[in-house]
């Protein structure tokens, strides 16, 4: 819409008000906002009022029109941080549900660790009884001649040859 139509039809308006007797009297300053979704709203310069619905408009330079009771204010565009803190809630659940899950593998690997612990002090335990047995029988003088070998109480491939050799003569 062109200013001078602008003006025009604000004239007429103001007379069918019975704000003004001649429309050429009548001067009303506008500011038009164009807005990202290709609307424009037009603000009256004086008062700040507006015909466009209550809501929050995101105009093309990134900024804000606020209407409210039609009343129009301008305000920045929210920052990253703000837009973050109003997305804090979703990443906040996110992350407890990670942290809920690590807690649950920190406490099964604890609960692991005990146990194992708990295994090492029983071998160690029993390591420490065979030690010292060990320790007792090697303190005693040997009336046999003791041969530790990995096939004990079997007979090696000679002594079988040895003893069937014998057993035919």
């Amino acid at each position: 819409m062109t200013d001078e139509k602008r003006k025009s039809l604000l004239s007429r308006l103001a007379v069918a008000l019975g704000l003004s007797e001649d429309a050429t009297e009548v001067e009303v300053a506008l500011t038009a906002y164009k807005t990202k979704a290709g609307d424009e709203i037009e603000v009256n310069d004086e008062d700040q009022t507006t015909t466009a619905a209550d809501g929050e408009y995101e105009l093309e330079d990134g900024k804000i029109l606020v209407v409210s009771e039609g009343k129009a204010e301008v305000k920045e565009a929210p920052q990253e941080e703000e837009k973050a803190a109003e997305e804090a809630p979703e990443d906040q659940k996110v992350e407890d549900d990670a942290m809920a899950q690590m807690q649950a593998a920190i406490d099964a690997l604890t609960a692991r660790l005990d146990a194992l612990e708990g295994k090492n002090t029983e071998l160690e335990k029993s390591n420490t009884e065979l030690s010292e047995k060990l320790s007792a029988v090697e303190s005693r003088p040997a009336d046999k001649k003791v041969v530790l070998n990995a096939n004990q109480g079997q007979k090696s491939k000679a002594q079988l040859a040895f003893e069937r050799a014998q057993a035919r003569n």
